[in-house]
């Protein structure tokens, strides 16, 4: 009797799960590919910062020569705390859930 009434809790839940609609994935933060050209060697970074413009290539270069001056553990702290701000005020900018689901 428990087996049984376990499966149908579980069939019932799946069912309700499933007809929820599903929010888009996140996105990656550009500070992942912040923190991938920090890791780059200067020939690789020039490569990948090729089709940006002039004035964005010296922006983030500048930026990066920046970073790179910064102890690790210092350097780290700074990329997650941008991170942390850039997936915060990307989920401030999301639609309000219904809250029908409760």
């Amino acid at each position: 009797m428990k087996k049984g009434f376990t499966i149908f809790l579980f069939v019932c839940v799946a069912r309700f799960v499933a007809a929820q609609p599903m929010e888009p994935p996140m996105p990656l933060s550009p500070i992942t590919t912040f923190r991938e050209w920090l890791k780059q060697s200067p020939e690789e970074r020039k490569i990948a910062l090729a089709r940006r413009s002039e004035q964005s290539r010296r922006v983030i270069e500048q930026k990066l020569d920046e970073y790179n001056a910064l102890a690790p553990a210092e350097r780290n702290r700074r990329l997650d705390a941008t991170e942390l701000q850039w997936y915060v005020t990307h989920l401030l900018k999301m639609p309000k859930a219904n809250g029908n689901w409760l």
